[in-house]
């Protein structure tokens, strides 16, 4: 047997009674635990009605806050001279043209025109808690203190008059005036004409287990709303912690708490627009999931995808699931773009498509290369005529390709400091460099003054000549330049034997090595050389002088200047001295002939 101040846990709102105890406690209300007993401390949330075992704020009769409206409760009974209109206790003088009271009830038996009984209290006709129970809008359309028409979840009793209940709750059980609704229900139809109501719809809490009629049944204690028997057919969660999960294959749903939720991977928790927690499988898109995704995590309010179904990948931020189709592709950023591999692959993207090879295919790749990050990808050099380069972009070529599009030879061109830089054509090596073939390294364009394929101290050149390994110097860092016939140019600091320095009063005050005894034309200033002089020195002065320390073979020095070895000073014919040279010949030789005769003879004597 119930006590008074607790009510059957098959009541429903709107019945004036709790829809479910526990432990002798409202749960609708706070529960306060005293020396191992409970004692129900029913405090109201957010009702407009009244205040359950109040100070006598509300002057509502302990334990008669148990009207149930909506979601609320109101009083059935109040203090004395208090009456309960609306649900709420106000002062009884004035009141008896709303309610009438049996002496010492508090309570009200009947209500005057405007107004109808429910539950010990007066409501107003058309008023906002009326509106809850009685569909008339205006408190003219009842008449004599009754509702004619009952809003939904209540039925008309069909005793009509201004001190009986107007309307029923189809789930209140207790008879009234031989009628009753039905253990659960939410909506029904009016009995015919007594007994218990036919119920249509049962109430949050309850569902239908009757086949040929709507018998409602409470759910079980973790469920808020089920569809069936159980703790696996909940359709929402009691517990504000817990997260409905569902699983459709096996047909089940059941309320449990974040850490089992996120067991597996395979759901994450979640709060719907509606305020509902569900434990939402990771492909549910409708409810913050990912579409295609199979596994997942959940940080905050952001899923991460991991894995998808359908042979689907996802993207490296997890936000998404796409189709990429190819082999060690690990993750994609779009449909057949794959942004990660597998293993140690990385991703080559090649002409808007993308792959996954080695590392070292990369390397190997003409006019790619591996760039460095997390993971490492393998990109296309920025410049197309680069066949290897160091990164994307322009001047990072560290090898070019044999020919561009138009079939010209390709020559890498670098800073002095930099391994890396443009593929041109030969004339762009320009005048400080000059293109070198390499088959094997890729052709460059080297230095001028390189110390291995140049000059030394050279500054400007050009290609080497036919047969030639060297280029020719044009003009020099420092020193001379020297430039000799049919030979290698070169830069020495001073000029070789047969040569002089000059200095050019063109060209950028030009040092060349000039020929003692063949200068050039051209000099400004201009130098007349000295034939036959392999020796010479040179003084840039007004007369600009030159002048021969040594002569070269079929020439001797006289001065300053070289002069064949042959010429003579004494004006004589070459005949002339041919003759007088034979003459003294025979006449040395007649001379010897007598000498050893003499001393012959004289040595016999």
């Amino acid at each position: 047997v119930l006590k008074s101040e607790y009510y059957s846990i098959s009541a429903a709102p709107g019945s004036g009674v709790c829809r479910e105890a526990r432990d002798g406690a409202c749960v609708q209300y706070a529960e306060e635990v005293t020396d191992r007993t409970k004692k129900s401390m029913r405090v109201r949330e957010g009702s407009t009605g009244c205040t359950a075992d109040s100070t006598n704020t509300d002057h509502c009769a302990s334990g008669k806050c148990d009207v149930t409206i909506g979601d609320k409760t109101y009083c059935s009974q109040c203090e004395a001279n208090y009456v309960p209109i609306d649900g709420t206790c106000i002062e009884a003088a004035g009141q008896t043209d709303k309610c009438t009271t049996n002496d010492g009830k508090n309570a009200c038996t009947q209500c005057g025109d405007g107004y109808f009984l429910h539950k010990g209290g007066c409501y107003q006709i058309g008023g906002t808690v009326g509106l809850l129970i009685c569909d008339d809008k205006t408190a003219t359309s009842g008449k004599d203190g009754i509702c004619v028409s009952c809003h939904e979840g209540y039925f008309k009793n069909p005793t009509q008059a201004a001190d009986k209940q107007s309307c029923i709750a189809c789930s209140d059980t207790a008879t009234v005036d031989n009628v009753k609704g039905v253990a659960g229900c939410a909506t029904c139809e009016p009995p015919n004409p007594s007994g218990a109501a036919t119920c249509l719809t049962c109430l949050d809490g309850y569902y239908n287990s009757g086949t040929d009629s709507v018998t409602c049944t409470a759910c079980d204690n973790a469920c808020a709303t089920c569809s069936g028997d159980g703790a696996n057919k909940c359709t929402s969660c009691k517990e504000a912690d817990k997260y409905l999960k569902t699983d459709s294959s096996a047909g089940t749903s059941q309320c449990v708490i974040e850490a089992a939720c996120k067991q597996g991977g395979t759901h994450c928790p979640t709060t719907t627009t509606d305020g509902k927690k569900i434990c939402t499988l990771c492909n549910d898109a409708a409810n913050g999931g990912i579409a295609d995704c199979k596994t997942c995590s959940k940080s905050g309010e952001t899923v991460t995808c991991s894995a998808c179904n359908n042979g689907k990948k996802p993207n490296v931020a997890g936000t998404g699931c796409f189709d990429c189709q190819m082999d060690g592709c690990s993750h994609c950023s779009a449909n057949g773009v794959c942004e990660e591999c597998d293993g140690d692959k990385i991703v080559k993207t090649a002409a808007g498509a993308t792959s996954c090879i080695e590392e070292a295919d990369c390397t190997k790749a003409e006019g790619f290369f591996v760039k460095n990050g997390t993971p490492k990808t393998c990109e296309a050099c920025g410049d197309e005529n680069c066949a290897t380069c160091a990164a994307e972009g322009t001047g990072k070529c560290s090898k070019c390709k044999a020919t561009n599009t138009a079939g010209a030879k390709l020559y890498l061109k670098t800073a002095s400091s930099s391994p890396t830089g443009t593929c041109v054509e030969a004339s762009g090596c320009g005048s400080a460099a000059f293109p070198k073939d390499d088959a094997e390294n890729g052709n460059k364009c080297v230095l001028c003054g390189d110390t291995t394929n140049g000059v030394t101290n050279c500054a400007e050149c050009t290609a080497p000549a036919q047969g030639k390994t060297k280029p020719a110097c044009t003009k020099c860092t420092s020193g001379f330049l020297h430039t000799p016939e049919g030979g290698e140019t070169s830069c020495p600091t001073s000029c070789p034997d047969g040569y002089f320095g000059h200095t050019s009063a063109d060209s950028g005050n030009l040092q060349t090595c000039q020929s003692c005894s063949a200068p050039k034309e051209d000099l400004n200033p201009a130098v007349t050389g000295i034939p036959g002089c392999t020796q010479c020195t040179y003084t840039a002065a007004s007369t600009n002088t030159l002048k021969c320390t040594a002569c070269g073979s079929g020439y001797k020095l006289e001065g300053e200047a070289c002069v064949p070895a042959s010429a003579n000073r004494s004006g004589l014919s070459t005949g002339a001295i041919a003759g007088i040279s034979v003459a003294a010949v025979v006449v040395v030789g007649g001379l010897v002939g007598f000498l050893c005769w003499w001393f012959v003879c004289r040595g016999k004597a």
